[in-house]
């Protein structure tokens, strides 16, 4: 194999790796959502338990994120917690960094 498609190799395998490690923490984020609007709607137990599991489950859908924050949205009118889409989305990206600084720490460990 020449240089040329070791380097291309090497390139994929990382996209791959870079990839997988993305879903794994978008996946976390949302169990970290799940489990923070859990504590906001006031759902305990198996309820909280199943809450957090279907809000994962929406992770391999096509047009994830937006299906998920409209989920969320609509939990929380439902329940008349108050949630704007923008404040919700604030909280997302916390739990986005929070996801991806834990995935790091368990490739790196």
């Amino acid at each position: 194999m020449g240089e040329f498609e070791e380097r291309e190799h090497a390139y994929e395998a990382k996209f791959a790796h870079d990839q997988e490690l993305m879903f794994k923490a978008r996946v976390r984020r949302d169990a970290l959502a799940a489990r923070w609007a859990v504590s906001k709607l006031g759902l305990t137990g198996a309820e909280a338990d199943a809450y957090v599991q279907a809000i994962i489950a929406l992770a391999v859908q096509k047009d994830h994120d937006q299906k998920l924050i409209r989920k969320l949205l609509a939990d929380f009118e439902a329940a008349k917690v108050p949630m704007s889409e923008h404040r919700l989305r604030k909280h997302m990206l916390e739990f986005l960094e929070d996801a991806v600084s834990q995935v790091q720490s368990e490739v790196k460990g």
